[in-house]
């Protein structure tokens, strides 16, 4: 059998299809175990550049190995996120930006001529290193928010690094799966629907062997379309919530926001979530609502 048959794309079949992003890599793989026990067949983690090239040109991809190896003895198959950039290629105004705004992470796009071909070595190093064993590689998470392409999301800068990266995967293991772009959707915001119709519109597209898209739509559909399942995300703010680091800096964020508007003379800013109140039972409100 070809490798492809060996290691199809996941279908919309349950549980064959059914996949969770975790975060966490060589610790807690205990809880690996009852990821399987749950019926999930895939598992998408951030594969990250900035912690598996500390040294320029030397790689060390062992605690993904460990990672690897847990998921291999329950059947699980892995999505690794070719994601972000790396202290050691970024340039002094990307290392400014991160100072002078409190950024702890390394969410910046890869888009200088240094970066880019350290990112397509190591791109290849970590293709070589697992090709052959059913990992699919995707090239970046939600490049359409500036969260995860800092400081401005660009979709012509992604364009370049996907044709270059999926080039660079044919090249180095002909039969490895390349998706993206990983798009989140929003149907209140045209940005993200223009980001996404550009990247399937551009020569990223032969090289992409699934388009992934987040639409966080609640809604879960069989192969005819039909929807079997709905969910709907609690409390309405978790992805602000997300966003801003914890309920904490969300709850301070738009407080000082609103506060700064209303003195200005501006109108509530429609960025952020609003929490909706809790319908009225007639039986009152937990302590848990109170707080």
């Amino acid at each position: 059998m070809s490798y492809r048959s060996t290691y199809p794309l996941p279908t919309l079949k349950v549980p064959r299809g059914l996949g969770v992003n975790i975060h966490f890599i060589d610790w807690n793989l205990q809880e690996i175990a009852k990821i399987a026990e749950a019926g999930i067949k895939w598992i998408r983690i951030d594969f990250i550049w900035s912690l598996t090239e500390r040294e320029k040109g030397v790689y060390n991809f062992r605690p993904y190995e460990k990672l690897k190896a847990e998921c291999d003895k329950h059947g699980i198959r892995l999505m690794f996120i070719l994601s972000y950039n790396n202290p050691l290629y970024l340039t002094e105004e990307q290392k400014k930006h991160r100072e002078t705004n409190g950024i702890k992470d390394y969410n910046y796009g890869v888009d200088t001529p240094e970066a880019t071909d350290a990112f397509i070595r190591w791109v290849k190093a970590a293709v070589t290193h697992f090709k052959g064993q059913g990992v699919l590689w995707e090239l970046w998470n939600e490049p359409n928010r500036n969260h995860f392409w800092r400081p401005v999301a660009s979709p012509d800068a992604y364009i370049d690094l996907a044709v270059k990266v999926g080039a660079a995967i044919r090249s180095t293991a002909r039969s490895e799966y390349f998706v993206g772009p990983a798009c989140n959707i929003n149907p209140n915001d045209p940005f993200t629907w223009e980001y996404a119709t550009r990247i399937i519109q551009s020569p990223a597209l032969k090289y992409f062997d699934a388009i992934t898209i987040h639409p966080y739509r609640g809604e879960i559909t069989n192969e005819a379309g039909a929807v079997i399942s709905t969910f709907s995300l609690k409390p309405e703010t978790i992805l602000d919530e997300v966003r801003a680091g914890g309920r904490i800096p969300l709850l301070i964020g738009r407080g000082l926001t609103d506060k700064t508007r209303q003195s200005l003379g501006l109108a509530p800013s429609t960025l952020f979530a609003r929490p909706q109140p809790p319908a009225d039972t007639g039986k009152g409100f937990t302590l848990a609502q109170k707080m």
